[in-house]
């Protein structure tokens, strides 16, 4: 009969080390709180098995008491998790963690602003000054009976005017 009780310890003890890498793995709140019942009925189990091997029925009250709290500990990680979206109950792994580090090293607030005017005045000079070398390589090709070019034929933008707008 001794065999029993603690083949029962150790499978009791097994099924706790396998719950606890669920729980130290876990990427939810929820099976964190799944673990932590299953921990909780491993340790009813291990007073159960120990009440009974040593004959000692006070243990019963003590069996009632880790009950109670492994229900109540579950109905109020419950009650917390529904009002919870998918996002906040998602807990982060290490790796998630470094990328989103990164990703907001990338964002701080010292890099430059999304519509920089300075910036957006150097590119417009650079795009006229390559419209211009452009305009100059078909002037060298415009040479009698060659065909046009697109850019010969396209209206000069610059020029266009909207109703009621002024330069």
């Amino acid at each position: 009969m001794i065999v029993m009780y603690i083949a029962s310890l150790l499978m009791l003890m097994a099924a706790t080390v396998v719950v606890m890498v669920r729980a130290a793995k876990g990427p939810s709140m929820l099976d964190r709180a799944v673990s932590v019942d299953i921990v909780t009925a491993a340790l009813i189990g291990f007073t159960s098995v120990f009440s009974v091997l040593m004959d000692r029925t006070d243990l019963l009250k003590i069996i009632a008491a880790l009950a109670v709290v492994g229900f109540l500990s579950t109905v109020s990680i419950a009650r917390f998790a529904a009002n919870e979206s998918d996002v906040d109950r998602h807990i982060l792994s290490r790796e998630e963690l470094e990328e989103l580090g990164e990703a907001q090293a990338r964002l701080a607030d010292d890099a430059a602003p999304v519509h920089d005017v300075d910036a957006l005045a150097e590119e417009a000079a650079a795009a006229e000054a390559a419209r211009d070398e452009v305009e100059d390589e078909v002037a060298v090709a415009g040479a009698p009976g060659a065909q046009p070019d697109a850019v010969d034929r396209a209206p000069d933008h610059r020029a266009i005017r909207r109703k009621g707008e002024e330069r």
